[in-house]
């Protein structure tokens, strides 16, 4: 998304397709199927009751798992840039960077936070994370989808700003399943 902000929609195109490995964007083949197998996991129900029912309608849900891409596992991005490419002066010895400053402010608020004493998060367990979507350790994985998708929608913080630690625990349990 931030290169899409910073670019014209024909050099995302370009990006998006195909492999890229810039002080602005590391993306490739793999990263891109890793993307369209997680939306299309995401979406499969609705495909399938859209051949049925051409009027139904997709009700949101937050993507049920993050999309997680093993490759940036070790990358820092600061401001809109990958340090490590940004940083690699024989392959990218000149590339511009229109706003210095903003650029070492969040360096530095970035090396703070991840420089603070914050306690690890804990880790839940698949019976405890199945007890706090309210579902038995038998329970399939379609029905711990449906009871997952019910919750979040219920306490989505935008329809019960009440609910925002319920929803946090939902999907932190859904996270550990």
């Amino acid at each position: 998304v931030c290169f899409l902000i910073h670019h014209s929609s024909s050099q995302f195109a370009e990006m998006f397709l195909g492999d890229s490995d810039t002080p602005e964007a590391i993306w490739h083949h793999k990263m891109r199927a890793n993307l369209i197998q997680t939306l299309s996991a995401h979406t499969a129900d609705f495909a399938f009751r859209l051949r049925e029912d051409f009027l139904a309608t997709y009700d949101y849900v937050p993507l049920l798992s993050p999309v997680v891409y093993p490759e940036l596992e070790h990358e820092l991005w600061c401001h809109r840039y990958f340090l490590r490419n940004l940083c690699n002066t024989t392959a990218y010895p000149d590339w511009p960077i229109p706003h210095p400053f903003e650029l070492l402010r969040e360096i530095i608020d970035k090396f703070r936070r991840l420089h603070s004493k914050k306690p690890a998060p804990s880790q839940l367990s698949r019976a405890a994370a199945l007890h706090v979507l309210g579902v038995g350790e038998e329970a399939e994985a379609d029905e711990i989808k449906k009871v997952y998708r019910k919750l979040v929608l219920r306490l989505h913080p935008d329809k019960n700003p009440d609910g925002r630690a319920q929803f946090e625990q939902v999907q932190a349990a859904w996270e550990a399943i």
